[in-house]
């Protein structure tokens, strides 16, 4: 009798962690342990994630209010009017010479739905505007980090309140593409087809998300599912430019610029090969998304900061932060990686920054002392940091469907 009791007490057992593990209550760990979750543990976790959204929007609303206008945002300016008008904006910015250097979509998935429901003649409240919608995409790739950290969340305070970016958002729109990468990554778990299709979208805003794809592309399964996830990553791109194949104004700006600005041979040549060296041992060694695409946005970071010295674009540094938050999050991360470059970021911004957000700031050293120093520690933190990634452990994925 004790024997048939324990019998039915082990199928209760059974079938009740199984209804339990439906209904969410039992989750898998990252080393495939079975735990219980306390229900009180998972809604205390939901008033952790608003006051982080609350002091980052209120921080963000704090810069919004201090930080001036820049040059970027007269060229949005510039487009959005020539949009409304139905003109070319390509042609509209050369002509004016406000140089939209930018791929098309953010023109016509932002610019122009913002421009019909605010005059672009009103710049203040056109301008605001176009900060809170950056403000709504950084809220949303923290919300993604949130949920991806899994046990380690309280990392994803290292995005809401990062004071770069928060600087950034001010006068660049890096947080979108940057949220349609983290939700490509994400989506990577389950579909290489929806993750190239998201990484196609980044690219049509920014061209670096698309550096992520060959290894994205690569974990399809078979030459038709590569067929299919890099018809679904070209598709929106393709779709975007068309409009502007014949314009000579968007070859001239959209392309053109971006390579002979600065010093091209550090983007023609020296990026190139460093990019096909980053892919080829990120193969051999089977390296996921994270830390692949962590050495590749370093690579990118280095040769386009040197050759834009002493004005460094730090709005491309924006997609590594979300990756190396994630990658701290491993047992075997690196967290001098983080730290290093996040530290050297105050320093380095005062190359380009220094009359902007930081007369607002009490700084008792003059800030000219710190410009060449400061690029010089952001360009070794960039190289020490694809280096970790690129020779740290391993850690692949498997293929996605």
């Amino acid at each position: 009798m004790a024997r048939k009791s324990d019998i039915k007490q082990s199928l209760y057992n059974v079938q009740k962690s199984r209804v339990e593990e439906v209904l969410g209550l039992l989750r898998i760990d990252r080393d495939g342990e079975r735990r219980r979750v306390a229900i009180g543990m998972e809604k205390r976790g939901h008033p952790t994630l608003m006051v982080l959204i609350a002091l980052s929007s209120l921080a963000h609303l704090f810069f919004i209010l201090i930080y001036p206008s820049s040059y970027d945002l007269k060229i949005w300016i510039t487009a959005a009017n020539a949009l409304v008008s139905g003109r070319n904006f390509y042609c509209e910015a050369l002509a004016s010479n406000a140089f939209f250097g930018y791929p098309p979509l953010f023109a016509q998935a932002f610019l122009f739905p913002l421009a019909l429901a605010i005059p672009p003649s009103n710049e203040f409240n056109f301008l605001l505007a176009l900060r809170l919608v950056f403000l709504t995409f950084n809220m949303g790739t923290g919300i993604l980090l949130w949920e991806m950290l899994g046990s380690k969340r309280p990392l994803a305070t290292l995005w809401f309140l990062n004071p770069l970016v928060l600087g950034v958002t001010q006068y660049q729109f890096d947080s979108i593409p940057t949220f349609f990468l983290l939700l490509a990554i994400y989506a990577l778990r389950g579909s290489a087809v929806m993750s190239s299709w998201l990484l196609g979208i980044g690219a049509s805003l920014k061209v670096y998300p698309g550096l992520l794809l060959p290894m994205v592309i690569g974990r399809s399964r078979g030459s038709r599912g590569i067929i299919i996830a890099s018809l679904a990553a070209i598709s929106i791109p393709l779709i975007s430019v068309m409009p502007f194949l014949k314009s000579e104004c968007f070859w001239s700006l959209a392309f053109f610029l971006h390579i002979n600005v600065g010093s091209p041979l550090m983007r023609r040549y020296a990026f190139p090969i460093a990019y096909a060296a980053i892919l080829l041992l990120a193969y051999k060694r089977r390296l996921d998304p994270v830390k692949a695409g962590i050495s590749i946005f370093s690579s990118f970071n280095f040769f386009y900061f040197f050759s834009l010295y002493p004005f460094p674009p730090l709005q491309y540094s924006i997609p590594l932060v979300p990756l190396l938050i994630l990658d701290m999050s491993r047992p075997s991360s690196r967290l001098a990686k983080y730290l290093v470059y996040n530290a050297v970021w105050a320093l380095a911004s005062a190359v380009r920054y220094k009359a902007t957000i930081y007369r607002y700031l009490p700084m008792p050293i003059p800030l000219e002392l710190f410009g060449p120093l400061s690029f010089y520690c952001l360009m070794a933190s960039l190289v020490a940091t694809c280096v970790l990634a690129l020779l740290g452990p391993a850690r692949a994925l498997e293929r996605s469907s």
